[in-house]
């Protein structure tokens, strides 16, 4: 990656921290996901909630309420949750829902 994609990169994750009230400490990736017939560049956030048992713990509760699909993996050796931020279908009803089901699972 660049000096200039990993500044950027570093931006926007400072961005999404602060947009989604996410403490300084989490970390994250950005990731591409486009698709010939999507101009989306960047549409998924990685987000680890501090040790790999927390990230999996919350990542279970998400799916088990079903309110929006987020996903396991792991980056750069650290467990994260993959989540998809954008598609044509998506409202802004909900990127809140999911917000407020993320927050609820990472603070129990």
């Amino acid at each position: 990656m660049s000096p200039v994609a990993a500044t950027l990169e570093d931006i926007s994750l400072e961005w999404a921290r602060d947009l989604l009230g996410l403490p300084p400490g989490i970390a994250g990736s950005l990731t591409t996901g486009a698709t010939m017939a999507n101009d989306v560049v960047i549409n998924q956030v990685l987000v680890s909630f501090g040790t790999p048992e927390k990230t999996r713990a919350v990542i279970e509760r998400i799916q088990q309420e079903g309110i929006c699909w987020c996903g396991a993996t792991v980056r750069h050796g650290h467990t994260a949750m993959r989540i998809s931020v954008s598609s044509w279908a998506t409202t802004e009803a909900d990127v809140e829902a999911s917000l407020a089901a993320i927050l609820s699972a990472a603070a129990s």
